[in-house]
């Protein structure tokens, strides 16, 4: 499908199911049809940060915030990357 919602959708539905490397890969399918989908960059960047993969996921929630700087979802997610690079 080359739909970047769908895999968005998808990869909230895997997320929540707990298969994560499904979510991850559904993320991943969206963002390379949609480079700037919000929706996938935070969902990866949240994944991410769920699996402690706390340095892969700082450019997508950089990204996020770059782009909607007071999103608080966004901001409390970060704080951990801060934390892991000593910022």
């Amino acid at each position: 499908e080359n739909n970047d919602e769908i895999h968005v959708l998808l990869g909230h539905a895997y997320q929540a199911r707990g298969d994560y490397e499904a979510a991850e890969q559904a993320f991943r399918r969206a963002l390379q049809l949609s480079p700037d989908n919000y929706e996938a960059s935070q969902g990866l960047g949240l994944l991410l940060l769920q699996q402690q993969r706390v340095e892969e996921a700082k450019p997508y929630l950089e990204k996020c915030l770059r782009v909607h700087p007071g999103d608080i979802l966004t901001l409390k997610a970060y704080v951990p990357v801060l934390r892991a690079s000593g910022e």
